[in-house]
Formats: C-alpha cells, sequence, structure tokens
C-alpha cells in the first residue's frame, strides 16, 4: 500500500495502529501460556534436578573413594565407561579474598611494596593476575589474601 494523499495517511496509522495492538494482544496470550507451562512443569523439573544431583553426588562419591582402581593409579584422568565418561579436570589457580576486605587488603598491598599487584584505574582493584605470576616465595603474607592452587572438578557426562 502506497500512501499518497491524507486520508490513505491517518488509514494507515490507523491500520497500523490495529496490528500493534492484536501483537499485543497474541504476545500477551503467549507469555501468559508460557507462564502457566512454566509453573505446570516446575515442580517436576525441579524434582528431577534434585535426582540429577543425588545421583551425582553418589557417583563422585564412588568415583572419589576407587579414584586409584579407575584411574589405574593416576595414570589415567578419566574413563569411558560406555554409559558416560567420569573424569577430574584440573582448575586453574585463581585469588581468593572476602570482597568486603578488599580495600584493607589493597592498602596492605601498597604499604608492603606490592603496587604491582594493585589495579588503578579510578579506584584501586587488586590485580589477581599479576598475583597469580607471583613466585610463591615472593607472594604478600596479607591477612585474608590467599592464591589457591590447583583444584580439580570431577565430571560425568552420561552417554545419551
Amino acid at each position: 500500500m502506497k500512501i499518497k494523499t491524507t486520508p490513505q495517511l491517518t488509514e494507515a496509522i490507523a491500520a497500523l495502529a490495529a496490528v500493534q495492538i492484536e501483537h499485543e494482544k497474541r504476545q500477551s496470550k503467549l507469555d501468559a501460556e508460557l507462564a502457566r507451562a512454566q509453573e505446570k512443569h516446575a515442580a517436576a523439573l525441579q524434582e528431577l534436578s534434585n535426582g540429577a544431583q543425588v545421583i551425582f553426588e553418589e557417583i563422585k562419591t564412588y568415583c572419589t573413594a576407587n579414584r586409584p582402581e579407575l584411574t589405574n593409579d593416576g595414570e589415567l584422568k578419566g574413563l569411558d565407561l560406555g554409559t558416560g565418561k567420569i573424569g577430574w579436570r584440573a582448575l586453574p589457580d585463581k585469588v581468593e579474598y572476602p570482597k568486603n576486605e578488599e580495600d584493607t587488603i589493597i592498602q596492605r598491598l601498597l604499604k608492603n611494596g606490592f603496587s604491582a599487584l594493585v589495579e588503578t584505574k579510578t579506584t584501586h582493584k587488586i590485580n589477581t593476575k599479576a598475583l597469580l605470576k607471583t613466585a610463591p616465595e615472593q607472594r604478600p603474607n596479607i591477612p585474608n589474601l590467599e592464591v589457591v592452587t590447583g583444584r580439580e572438578s570431577f565430571y560425568c557426562d552420561p552417554t545419551k
């Protein structure tokens, strides 16, 4: 529809309004239906999620207790059992500190000559990347600031 006159313009604006109103009605109806469907299935999904977590924890407990046997005394990181894979993934080192202690830790780092471990933008921030690169014997001994090394997480990927 090409608009060539003012009456056609007002007609087109009215048509646009009607389409937008219909769109909003259908969107509202869809949103309500989705909300009802989510509510209807939420309890069952939560129950399934809880059940999966219980089974995962049982698998993890068994595998942790029997890790030497399952990994051939550490030669293997994981194992494919046909029904799924289990194993342990190494997690990267990370710096941990209570966020409510950050300002205190920053002041101690600066006071003790570790300014390279503090990022300066408009405010100070602990430079965790620099801290991770610092040799362990050269790291500051600041209360509530620690480098957590080499954790690993267990995984279980069932075959589907």
